[in-house]
């Protein structure tokens, strides 16, 4: 399916802990705190969010699961549209935000390029926030997968690229 220009961008979660988790098991220590764990969780064992397939079915234009990193997998969604995202509106974990504050990073990074999180990437005409979904942007224009924030940066995260040959 294909996106329409003046849909709404929605996710069905917070997006980053999977990326968060995985730079803590590359450190191979052997004591986490608990809001670690949880991020090491939620890479080692994400969850489908087949819970809102009605809602996915049913208002949807275009949707997929978010493995790649957002800005990356909207981007693929968006083949011949422009979006535009505002990314102080992407749901963050409590667990990545404390993460990000210990280590001086910014957790709306890990929500833009981490991948493997597995929460719904969805564009529809409806309102989809009562169903659970976080709005965070919208199709602006016809374009050739430019995502971009509101004040018109475009958002060039490279989220993961599997092989090719």
């Amino acid at each position: 399916d294909t996106p329409m220009v003046g849909d709404k961008i929605y996710v069905s979660g917070p997006l980053g802990d999977s990326l968060a988790g995985l730079e803590l098991l590359l450190e191979d220590r052997k004591i986490y705190e608990p809001h670690e764990r949880k991020l090491i969780e939620r890479h080692l064992k994400p969850t489908a969010r087949v819970d809102l397939a009605p809602f996915v079915e049913r208002y949807a234009n275009a949707s997929m699961d978010i493995s790649d990193g957002l800005v990356s997998d909207l981007a693929k969604m968006c083949k011949t549209k422009r979006a535009v995202i505002f990314p102080e509106k992407i749901p963050l974990s409590e667990e990545l935000k404390l993460y990000c504050s210990q280590r001086g990073k910014n957790p709306v990074y890990y929500a833009l390029k981490g991948g493997e999180d597995y929460q719904l990437l969805v564009s529809s005409r409806e309102n989809l926030t009562p169903y659970g979904f976080h709005e965070i942007g919208y199709i602006a224009s016809e374009g050739k997968g430019e995502i971009t924030d509101e004040k018109g940066k475009r958002l060039n995260l490279k989220g993961f690229e599997h092989f090719r040959g």
